[in-house]
């Protein structure tokens, strides 16, 4: 609470928050297509899992049209991981400014029922804050990500290294979203608090109600 106390919210800066947050979580959603891109190989192999055996399409005494031998075994295909991955960028940097207002809007919501004069650019201030651990949480990914990666191409001491990071980043990785949902729920609950005259604890709990909306709708 003492950032608000100390820095009236304005929506300005919290503008600019939420375009750096952005173009943090679009940049980190590139640099993972980018370990993707690079590290998965984009010409796969898919085979036919009821094809006739090799022994049975040698054999000059089964027709082989009637056993599908005419039928290649494998498919070849590409995959354009870059491609996927870059084409969903914009719809991300565009879906945290959604996240911005539908918090704000929520926050709105539950603040203006107890309490008066509430000012919905306060509020909006206020919920551009909140998207900020957005960014850690995918920086954090990205990290876990490019470990994976590393570890699949690397022999040794790093490569063990590595595989220490992925094991223990699969296991903190539903942690780190929970503490960025609790990071939200706590700048959220502290700013309404101080742009309102709710009480703490109402404050807190529209917060937390906002934070958990995120985890709910962010999963599925």
């Amino acid at each position: 609470m003492a950032f608000y106390r100390e820095f009236e919210p304005s929506l300005l800066e919290g503008l600019v928050a939420v375009f750096v947050t952005a173009l943090v979580v679009s940049l980190s959603l590139l640099g993972v297509g980018l370990f993707a891109g690079g590290s998965v190989a984009s010409n796969l192999t898919l085979s036919d899992p009821v094809h006739p055996s090799a022994s049975i399409c040698a054999s000059d005494s089964v027709g082989q049209a009637s056993t599908g031998c005419t039928v290649p075994a494998t498919t070849g295909f590409f995959v354009d991981n870059w491609g996927a991955v870059s084409g969903w960028t914009p719809l991300v940097f565009a879906g945290v400014f959604v996240v911005w207002l539908l918090a704000a809007v929520a926050l709105y919501a539950l603040a203006a029922v107890p309490a008066d004069d509430v000012v919905f650019g306060d509020v909006l201030a206020v919920a551009a804050w909140g998207v900020v651990p957005l960014a850690a949480e995918a920086l954090t990914t990205l990290a876990l990500v490019g470990a994976s990666f590393g570890q699949q191409s690397l022999s040794g001491p790093l490569a063990t290294a590595l595989t220490t990071v992925v094991v223990g980043g699969s296991v903190i990785r539903p942690f780190v979203s929970m503490g960025a949902a609790v990071w939200q729920g706590y700048v959220w609950a502290a700013g309404v608090y101080v742009v309102t005259d709710l009480r703490l604890v109402t404050a807190s709990a529209a917060g937390g109600v906002v934070a958990a909306l995120t985890v709910v709708f962010g999963g599925l």
